[in-house]
């Protein structure tokens, strides 16, 4: 009788069991969902309404409308930022941005002037400006970007070798130079800025000096590929057909491949002259 009266309750129990018992999360488990782009527009939006001075609420807009692609309004809310607030700079470095995007190149460089007017040191602008100048095919402002890169890190030896490289594009072969000098003062390990060295003093007839820069390219990497080649035609025009010859041999040593038409010429000129 006792066991008949105890099943039912028994059963209760134990479907109880079988179904689980809720128990209450742990705290750090909960992760609340992140908010999307498009949700962060639309939170911004409603913000705004309720305080339409807010130019950090517009600024936050336009980096979310620029995040979701649309450039055009991301660039009006910039805009209404910065009417809010013009000494704003990174306002004005992210209408800089969005108008680049817009093909605005123009207006985008003014832009990021402005911000640097307001963040002379500020990297990000820099590059950004140096970026669009050079779609521009403004040189001028491009040199003048890197070397305030420069100023405000010395040390930086991709600033040196980016201002070498733009020297060098636009033939001052002289301020190039200086830039690999330093750079070779800095580290005087690395072949590829003695060979640009050499590079620069070969424009400026400087014969030695080329000699020197690259002789020392391929004595920190002995297969250097243009630095062989640049010696043996060096030598070549100096006259020094000896040393012209001992260079192309020793690039057919490293598979260097020489232009036919040169070795042509270093033979006639071998056999013909005084």
């Amino acid at each position: 009788m006792h066991s008949k009266v105890l099943l039912p309750y028994l059963l209760i129990l134990s479907l109880l069991f079988m179904g689980g018992c809720a128990s209450t999360p742990d705290e750090t488990e909960v992760v609340a969902a992140p908010e999307t782009a498009a949700a962060k527009v639309r939170r911004l939006r409603v913000e705004i309404t309720a305080d339409p001075n807010n130019a950090e609420l517009s600024y936050q807009l336009g980096n979310a409308l620029y995040d979701i692609g649309n450039y055009g309004e991301a660039a009006f809310s910039f805009e209404q930022a910065l009417a809010q607030d013009p000494k704003m700079a990174k306002g004005w470095t992210n209408l800089g941005l969005t108008l680049r995007k817009l093909g605005k190149l123009k207006a985008s460089i003014g832009a990021y002037e402005t911000a640097l007017d307001l963040m002379p040191e500020d990297k990000t602008t820099l590059h950004n400006l140096w970026a669009v100048a050079e779609l521009l095919g403004d040189w001028e402002r491009v040199i003048w970007c890197a070397k305030q890169l420069v100023d405000l890190d010395p040390d930086s030896t991709d600033a040196l070798a980016e201002l070498g490289r733009l020297y060098m594009t636009q033939g001052q072969y002289d301020l190039a130079a200086r830039q690999y000098e330093r750079l070779i003062l800095r580290d005087p390990t690395m072949a590829a800025d003695y060979y640009n060295l050499g590079l620069c003093n070969y424009e400026l007839a400087r014969w030695e000096a080329t000699e020197a820069a690259w002789a020392k390219a391929v004595e920190l990497v002995p297969d250097h590929l243009s630095a062989n080649k640049g010696l043996a035609v060096l030598y070549w025009e100096l006259e020094n057909y000896d040393q012209a010859w001992a260079w192309v041999q020793r690039c057919q040593q490293f598979g260097i491949s020489l232009d036919p038409a040169f070795i042509a010429t270093l033979e006639n000129d071998s056999t013909t002259g005084p």
